[in-house]
């Protein structure tokens, strides 16, 4: 948008936010429930998928250095 444009003459606000409105209560809606399914006394995590490489890196080098002894921080690792 123009920094000379006028509300109302140039553009209308609502029809500027009308998407985020809309992307950000669908986006609420799935985060509540994924929240619900992860914190349910059914939940199991499940593997990762193939697009979750650097994800299941990470997750491996933080469990194996919480087993170590003398775990300080240090640099990740590389994906």
């Amino acid at each position: 948008m123009r920094s000379d444009a006028d509300e109302g003459k140039d553009y209308n606000v609502d029809s500027l936010i009308w998407l985020w409105d809309v992307t950000t209560q669908a986006d609420k809606k799935i985060i509540v429930n994924n929240s619900k399914g992860v914190h349910s006394k059914y939940y199991s995590p499940g593997p990762f998928s193939g697009m979750e490489r650097a994800e299941r890196v990470y997750v491996e080098w933080i469990l194996q250095e919480l087993q170590r002894p003398d775990s300080k921080a240090k640099p990740g690792p590389r994906a």
